[in-house]
């Protein structure tokens, strides 16, 4: 590609050819990852949209929430309030918070503390592995809610339905708290996370055939 494609080429139309190519290669690229990055945002989307409208006269056995970024555990606790009597379980929260701490804060809701359970964890797998361990010690559990950020359902979705036991008969349903795409934090984050899913993709490729985790 980059040698001469001419038998009289000079070193400087080399040069500029290759700089040309390089940047044809670089644009297709960019533009291949922008267009991965819109399709991200459109499955999230899609996604809520169904969860929404299959709960909308129907309340879930269970709601999850996976925290690392603000806003989630107020918008997890909100839904929970629409749904009186739904448990919750939340997953990731820093070890020195509890329950108590965490109703405190949202002291508007009429949220039984008793119906609220914590864990900690400290990335994507291990939310999806507290989530999957706490669901098989309940019981008749068929339909949970899992409630994370829009841009971070994909990667949720992608880790627990490979990594959950094959005879799990529960209906997982995903809605995702809105980011504004129109901010530069939150197109960041998303370029960031089509990175995260890539490599979620190869490292859940390397997951043994039925090994479980649980």
């Amino acid at each position: 590609m980059f040698k001469k494609k001419y038998l009289f080429e000079t070193n400087t139309t080399r040069n500029v050819r290759f700089l040309k190519i390089s940047l044809q290669l670089a644009i297709s690229i960019f533009c291949l990852y922008s267009l991965l990055c819109i399709i991200l945002a459109m499955f999230s989307q899609h996604e809520s949209e169904n969860s929404s409208s299959y709960f909308y006269k129907r309340q879930p056995d269970l709601i999850t929430i996976l925290t690392g970024d603000a806003g989630r555990i107020p918008y997890g606790l909100k839904k929970a309030n629409e749904y009186h009597g739904t448990k919750v379980f939340i997953t990731g929260v820093y070890s020195k918070n509890t329950t108590e701490l965490l109703l405190k804060k949202y002291n508007n809701l009429s949220i039984d503390i008793n119906s609220i359970e914590i864990d900690h964890a400290r990335n994507t797998v291990e939310n999806v592995l507290s989530i999957l361990r706490f669901t098989k010690s309940q019981n008749n559990l068929k339909n949970v809610l899992i409630i994370t950020h829009d841009y971070h359902l994909l990667r949720t979705k992608l880790i627990l339905e490979t990594i959950k036991d094959p005879n799990d008969k529960i209906n997982y349903y995903y809605l995702g708290v809105s980011s504004n795409y129109f901010s530069w934090r939150s197109i960041k984050i998303l370029y960031k996370e089509v990175f995260k899913i890539i490599r979620a993709s190869a490292f859940l490729t390397l997951w043994e055939n039925g090994s479980s985790p649980l």
